[in-house]
Parts: structure tokens; sequence; C-alpha cells
């Protein structure tokens, strides 16, 4: 798939000689993880505006570099469309992978915690979680020593506005619970809170997150959690599929 900005394809091959373009192959089912720019590393992203509709499955790194006169003689497929949504969120993927927001240092080795939880209640979500609101200390940049000493947490979590609302709501209502569990699991014990204290989860609406908390609130991704060189888990790309 090219990914390189219309108006560099439209320069001259002696101004812009290639173009980038973006490997993937074809997967059965979206995994909730990797929808919607969740991850900067991996993405699954539906086409649903062609003759043929299907899931892919990409990763940043394998991204490639196609001299433009090898694209002269070929016109875009017709057949395999991105809707706007879908358009979008690729754009964002390509973003992010440069522009990421970021947590203290000691708020994120805390909640590593709960890396693999996470992910876990991510799962089976499919195309109906857009995004993890976090708020952090109310954007307050700190770096907490004692495990007294805790974070203040509040998470947000995004569901599509376009899928079922129902099947929405309940996938977002499921993510509530399973982390309000693991939080209190992980991070409350002997009656208080220590390192993290999770004070506000709710399901919401992308419809219902105002301009002002998007730009104040800290979007979470896959790679928020990583510390450890290896430890983040990368999409699969399984070699049995169609490329």
């Amino acid at each position: 798939m090219v990914v390189s900005h219309d108006c560099d394809l439209a320069q001259s091959i002696e101004n812009e000689p290639v173009c980038e373009a973006v490997v993937g192959f074809t997967i059965d089912k979206l995994d909730g993880r990797y929808g919607w720019a969740k991850s900067a590393r991996g993405l699954h992203l539906s086409f649903s505006a062609g003759r043929v509709a299907l899931n892919g499955d990409f990763v940043a790194i394998d991204k490639i570099q196609i001299p433009k006169i090898a694209l002269a003689d070929h016109v875009p497929a017709e057949n395999v469309r991105l809707n706007y949504n879908e358009f979008t969120i690729l754009q964002k993927w390509l973003a992010l992978r440069y522009r990421r927001a970021s947590f203290p240092e000691a708020f994120e080795r805390r909640l590593d915690k709960l890396h693999d939880k996470i992910l876990k209640a991510l799962t089976g979500t499919e195309s109906n979680i857009v995004s993890l609101y976090f708020d952090v200390d109310q954007g307050k940049d700190v770096e907490r020593v004692d495990a007294d000493d805790t974070y203040d947490l509040s998470i947000y979590i995004v569901h599509s506005a376009d899928t079922d609302q129902k099947t929405a709501m309940a996938a977002a209502t499921r993510i509530q619970q399973a982390l309000t569990q693991s939080f209190r699991n992980v991070f409350y014990k002997n009656g208080k809170w220590q390192e993290i204290e999770l004070r506000v989860i709710l399901p919401v609406s992308e419809e219902a997150i105002t301009a002002r908390q998007a730009r104040r609130f800290k979007q979470w991704n896959i790679d928020h959690l990583v510390l450890r060189a290896g430890a983040q888990e990368e999409p699969t790309l399984n070699p049995s599929a169609t490329a």
C-alpha cells in the first residue's frame, strides 16, 4: 500500500524519485489491540469501501521505497479501498510513529505490572474500542519514588460511534470491569492505594469526548508500557496469509 502524500507523488521524478509503501498481509479477523492505531508498531485495518472487503495486518518497520517510475503505468486499485474513517486511522497510525504522548517513567514502570491485563482486556474488541485516554496527575509530569506517593489516574474507555452502539458500549463496559478489578488486585493493598490510585474509569462514546479533553488527556497505546527491550508483543505477520 502506497503511503506517500499525494503532493509528493505529483512531484517530478527529479524532485521526488521514490515513494513510500507499507507491506501488509490479509487476516481473517481484526485484533482490537491493534485497531484504531493503539500501537505505533502494528496496525490491523479493515478495507470496506471497495468491491472486495478485507482486513490487513501492517507492521511499521515493513516500509519500503519504490521508484515512482515503476508505478507510472499503474492506477490505484478500485476493488480494495479504504473508507474515510479507515483512511484517517491509517493517517493517525503513520503519524503515531513519531508523535506519541509520553508519561513519567516511574508511572510507566508501575503500570507495566498490568501490561498483560490491559492487552487481554482489549483482545476481542475488534473495531469497537477507539482508544484509552489517560489523565495522570492532571497532566503534571512528576517522577514519584515511594509507593505511598501515588499517581492519580483517570481512564476513559472511548468506544466507536460508527459501530453498533450496544455492542460497542458492552465492549467498553467489559474493559471497565476487567481493569477495575486488575487495578485493585495490584495497587490496592491493606485498605489503601499504593503506586497508582485509580480515581475514575468510565466508558464514553467518541462523540462525547470534547476537543479540550482530547487535547488535555493523553492517549495510551500498547508501546507506552514497554520499557524493557524485547518485552513488546508485536503483531504477528502470518507467513501463510495472502500479501
